[in-house]
């Protein structure tokens, strides 16, 4: 498990029942954060995750 603020490009995440390739994450506001994604298992191309969120790499 790693917080969101702490995914780099490459890592393979899984949230939700989603798995997913990180391109990049950003600052999305105050308190969040934008987490685009190369690949991911729906047809999802980003997620907003609230800052201090834990996501589980694989």
């Amino acid at each position: 498990m790693l917080f969101v603020e702490d995914l780099v490009p490459g890592d393979r995440i899984a949230l939700d029942g989603i798995r997913a390739v990180v391109r990049k994450q950003v600052p999305h506001g105050t308190d969040q954060r934008l987490v685009e994604l190369a690949h991911s298992s729906d047809d999802r191309s980003e997620l907003i995750l609230k800052s201090g969120s834990k996501v589980e790499v694989y």
